[in-house]
């Protein structure tokens, strides 16, 4: 991210949000009440925000083992030729809750969660196929270490 992609303003709403977004039917009301700016500012800078790529995606993280849920993570070897087109492939798959780049062996990393192993070994088997993917790893979550992270800006 670039100094000139945001503002101050910009800066304390990334921070609200990642751990303070409103539980409200109007969040965005909500934010703009606490900052003191309209909701109309607050709604105009997060979708610049987003359609900068500095926001990917707004939305709740549960705690799925909890739930039932298996997660996984995944990290993949891939050419790096066709890293960004596995990246956006990755992007698209359900329970994904993101995935980052390494200079590494194994340059693509990402959480997988799902209903059930059964469904993560599918998913991991659909990938290892892609065009580019060399080797992948599959390291199943046996325990929680951390399930928040904060970015502060």
């Amino acid at each position: 991210m670039m100094e000139k992609d945001y503002d101050e303003i910009d800066k304390k709403i990334l921070n609200m949000i990642q751990s303070h977004f409103p539980v409200h039917p109007h969040p965005y009301r909500v934010l703009a009440e606490q900052m003191e700016i309209s909701e109309e500012d607050v709604w105009k800078r997060i979708e610049r925000l987003r359609s900068k790529g500095i926001i990917l995606r707004i939305g709740a993280i549960f705690n799925s083992s909890s739930l039932g849920f298996r997660s996984t993570l995944v990290g993949v070897k891939v050419d790096p030729d066709f890293l960004e087109a596995v990246a956006k492939k990755i992007n698209q798959l359900s329970g994904i809750t993101h995935h980052y780049q390494r200079n590494d062996a194994f340059n693509l990393w990402f959480t997988l969660t799902a209903r059930d192993s059964k469904i993560i070994d599918q998913i991991v088997d659909q990938i290892r196929d892609w065009e580019g993917v060399m080797d992948i790893l599959n390291l199943p979550s046996t325990r929680t270490f951390k399930i928040k992270v904060d970015f502060q800006i």
